[in-house]
């Protein structure tokens, strides 16, 4: 663990350790602190295994006034299979002339595995600011982060007030949320899996843990406070969930967007609709704008704050002349207060019928002629097969009759007594 701190000619800071079960490390442990002048920071490394559970770190200054500190913790694992949790923090780019774009990216793994659901907070430190404002980075697939659940949290930086450079630390740790190491996955491939090893589930819970990474720092130029630079982010994971084709509603769920990229709040939410694919792509502006009393649930003048998860219920109205079968396509855009829009989202469709009352009518009558037209075709199917039976039954008969009886007179005449004239008629 190194503490550095400014002021070369100023006596260093005191650093106290507390140990989970009790030691303390400070300036009396003379096997375990040591002092660097030269490089104005002080220095603990701990003999042995450390101790399991949570560190205390105080930190005194010696001097009147403030004094910028800088704490850096690294721990190493005790068997070379077994990998330690580890966090590492990178800007897109070293410079930005807006409106670039700058974005900061942290890994959060174990092993090769990703870290996910980790609470990643990070705290930039901007120019003739004693104050660092802080920035939730994620890792949910919308915004600067490319794929979810990869172990990469991403945020877009827009928070600017002069030109300058900007630095920043980042916290990651597992405060009020479960945090999981997935053992199915490697960092940095979303959605990839990999066959996890034996005896191991898929995911496997990371216990209390804290990581503490310097990202480093980038410098800013020509920044102009009075142009709005950045519109919402666009939308790239809109998705119909349901769909109601009696009621022609569909329910809509999406990230939501900053004003600033994926900073703040958006303003408004337009949601556009059409029967034509390539016309909502090349011209949006020209097609079906749903209105508030469409909308059944959710608000289009109140986005919820950047990363929230959109819920949105709209109903569908379709043109007259639609035919039975109908794909109605679904895109939506995001507006700041400033004037700035985004890009229109990925497109998403719902398919609907859209009979004209006549034409219901029409094909009810249809339908109830043609379950008549069975129903007596059956039963005339049905009478005239009885009657073929019956018919071959009575043949059947008949024929039995008339054998028998010529075979009876055919007997009595090859009787001898058949000449007899007694025995005659």
């Amino acid at each position: 663990m190194s503490i550095t701190y400014n002021g070369a000619s100023s006596p260093p800071v005191k650093v106290t350790l507390m140990h989970p079960n009790g030691n303390v490390t400070d300036e009396d442990s003379v096997d375990e602190y040591f002092v660097d002048t030269v490089f104005q920071s002080v220095n603990i490394m701990l003999e042995g295994i450390a101790a399991v559970g949570k560190y205390d770190l105080t930190v005194i200054n010696t001097v009147t006034g403030s004094r910028k500190i800088q704490i850096t913790a690294t721990s190493y694992t005790v068997e070379e299979a077994s990998y330690p949790h580890r966090s590492g923090a990178k800007w897109r780019s070293n410079e930005i002339k807006p409106p670039e774009k700058q974005a900061l990216y942290v890994a959060v793994t174990k092993g090769y595995n990703p870290v996910i659901n980790a609470r990643v907070i990070a705290y930039i430190d901007r120019p003739s600011s004693t104050t660092a404002f802080e920035l939730v980075v994620s890792d949910n697939g919308a915004g600067a982060d490319v794929n979810k659940d990869d172990g990469i949290y991403s945020a877009f930086v827009t928070d600017y007030t002069q030109d300058g450079r900007y630095s920043v630390s980042v916290t990651v740790d597992n405060e009020g949320v479960d945090t999981t190491i997935a053992t199915d996955s490697l960092v940095g491939r979303g959605a990839a899996r990999i066959k996890a090893s034996k005896g191991r589930a898929a995911q496997e819970s990371t216990g209390d843990f804290q990581r503490i990474t310097n990202g480093g720092t980038f410098t800013l130029s020509s920044y102009d406070e009075n142009t709005n630079y950045y519109p919402p982010n666009d939308v790239m994971d809109l998705l119909v969930t349901s769909i109601d084709k009696v009621a022609k509603t569909v329910t809509l769920e999406w990230t939501a967007p900053g004003a600033d990229l994926d900073v703040g709040n958006a303003s408004r939410y337009d949601i556009i609709t059409s029967e034509n694919f390539t016309a909502l792509t090349l011209d949006p502006e020209s097609q079906t704008l749903v209105n508030e009393s469409e909308v059944i649930e959710g608000d289009l003048n109140a986005p919820l704050p950047s990363g929230s998860l959109e819920h949105y219920v709209v109903k569908i109205l379709m043109k007259e002349d639609s035919s039975a079968s109908t794909i109605v396509w679904i895109t939506l855009r995001a507006h700041d207060d400033r004037g700035g829009v985004s890009v229109i989202s990925n497109l998403v469709s719902a398919t609907f019928k859209n009979f004209p009352e006549e034409e219901e009518k029409e094909e009810d009558e249809t339908k109830l002629g043609m379950i008549l037209g069975i129903t007596f075709g059956v039963l005339a199917a049905l009478i005239i097969a009885a009657i073929v039976i019956y018919c071959l039954c009575k043949s059947s008969g008949t024929s039995q009759e008339v054998t028998t009886t010529m075979e009876m007179k055919q007997a009595d005449e090859e009787s001898p007594a058949y000449d007899n004239p007694i025995y005659k008629p």
